[in-house]
């Protein structure tokens, strides 16, 4: 069961490990394609007229029970998806695929709604509140089981050329990625994120059918950025108090009494929640440390209580687990707010901001005279991180605008591709997310190579540095309308 980490160990999630070594570009066999009629006539996420009154979460969970009742059990499926995934299109078993998606109907009918649905809420603030890490998060592998199968379909009516259904399955998948950031937890919101790349993977092979709409007004109409952390990310805030009792409550009076034995022994608990697990909240070597930690500061750390204004007779007879979390916690905040302060700024504002915040927070946790229990340094989320992995699909949506710019581009000049973006007069250019700068666009041959800029990394990877060769292939007729 899926429990709300603290840190982000679960990363891999949003992406997999990036293969170092020679940049190769992905090809893209594409045909012109002028704008459709009207422009947003294929938009890639459900519109307001298209909602329907109640929470997406319900029919989510609906879904995955009518999964398990009339799906075989995923671990007989799943191969089978990998396997219908990896062939080329032309191979694709259609026949197979489409018996297998049958039994699927019913959740499909579910998922569609829940993308549909006019709000989206996941019941779990109140629960951290009292749980922290302790919560359980069942939905986030439902939902990635939910995205295993989504793609198929979106892959099936690809392959049927059936345009429509395609485009109304990617909405879905598109609006459940955004759902799943709706959440209050880091993990959820980087699921989104890998569902929303398993779309956009779905769309690379969408606009290279040769009768493919040209999407380029439906991806410039995507939010930017696509998946909001500010919910998720105020989520592990919440989470890190709420993982020991009482703390929500003595943190914000500062007139809070002192903690009974009772209520100590459950703060004290709490650390031995995961003990003997890989994502233990301390080892045995940290308890040793805070126990010798402890009274050492601890009329340091009640003097700090005191000046933020808590009465001191009550400080007094705060036990010292009490006066350490609460000094604690104001370190972590300062921590968080050194990175949260960056995440709305854009990736190339971000990057120099976070390079202060990263050297402030080390100030912060080495300072010698710091918290007795290192509740910062445990619980911390990495938010430079998950703001890069965010950034990813933020690129590729905005690279993809380019690809479909070139197809606009050439069926208003006889197939052929621009030799520079700057040709490129009908549709204005997105920057790379990356480096607010153009992209890389290099015309060799009939071929166009787009290339993304890279994050940092020790070597030149595909997945940090995505080049996009576009081959351009004539149509019978150069339409001059749009499908």
């Amino acid at each position: 069961m899926t429990r709300v980490l603290p840190t982000l160990c679960l990363l891999f999630l949003a992406a997999a490990p990036a293969a170092e070594g020679t940049v190769h570009s992905i090809p893209l066999i594409l045909h012109p394609a002028a704008s459709p009629m009207p422009a947003l006539k294929y938009p890639l996420l459900p519109e307001l007229r298209d909602t329907i009154p109640g929470n997406a979460v319900t029919h989510y969970r609906q879904a995955f029970k009518n999964m398990k009742q009339d799906a075989p059990p995923s671990r007989d499926w799943y191969p089978a998806i990998e396997q219908w995934m990896a062939v080329s299109l032309k191979d694709f078993p259609r026949e197979e695929t489409a018996k297998f998606l049958k039994q699927c109907e019913t959740t499909f009918q579910e998922v569609d709604a829940g993308a549909r649905s006019e709000n989206c809420d996941w019941g779990l603030t109140e629960e951290m509140r009292k749980k922290g890490v302790a919560t359980l998060l069942p939905d986030v592998q439902h939902m990635r089981e939910i995205a295993a199968i989504l793609q198929l379909r979106i892959r099936f009516e690809i392959a049927e050329g059936r345009f429509d259904r395609a485009i109304r399955a990617m909405q879905t998948g598109f609006a459940m990625s955004r759902h799943l950031a709706e959440s209050p937890t880091l993990i959820s919101a980087l699921v989104g994120v890998v569902v929303s790349m398993i779309v956009e993977k779905r769309l690379e092979e969408f606009i290279q059918q040769p009768d493919a709409p040209n999407l380029y007004w439906s991806l410039t109409d995507l939010p930017r950025p696509f998946i909001d952390l500010r919910k998720p990310l105020q989520g592990e805030r919440i989470m890190a108090y709420g993982s020991f009792p009482g703390l929500i409550e003595a943190t914000a009076d500062l007139n809070a009494k002192p903690w009974t034995p009772d209520q100590v022994e459950k703060v004290v608990a709490m650390f031995r929640t995961f003990d003997n697990q890989e994502n233990a909240i301390l080892k045995v070597k940290d308890e040793a440390e805070i126990l010798f930690r402890l009274p050492a500061r601890h009329e340091a750390a009640k003097k700090m209580l005191i000046d933020q204004g808590r009465p001191k007779e009550l400080v007094d007879a705060m036990p010292h687990i009490q006066v350490g979390l609460l000094v604690a916690m104001e370190q972590y905040d300062q921590v968080f707010d050194e990175n949260l302060k960056c995440q709305s700024l854009p990736f190339w504002e971000a990057k120099p901001a976070f390079a202060k915040a990263e050297a402030r927070q080390k100030e912060i946790m080495e300072a010698k005279d710091g918290p007795a229990i290192p509740v910062a340094r445990v619980l911390f989320c990495q938010v430079k991180k998950v703001f890069t992995t965010r950034t990813r699909i933020d690129r590729q949506i905005a690279a993809l605008r380019c690809v479909e710019a070139v197809r606009l581009y050439a069926a208003a000049h006889g197939g052929k591709p621009p030799t520079s973006l700057d040709e490129i007069k009908d549709a204005p250019l997105p920057l790379d997310p990356v480096n607010n700068k153009p992209f890389n666009y290099r015309l060799v041959g009939d071929r166009v190579f787009l290339t993304c800029a890279p994050f940092p990394s020790p070597a030149p990877a595909n997945y940090d540095t995505p080049t996009f060769e576009l081959i351009l292939k004539p149509n019978a007729e150069t339409p001059s309308g749009g499908r």
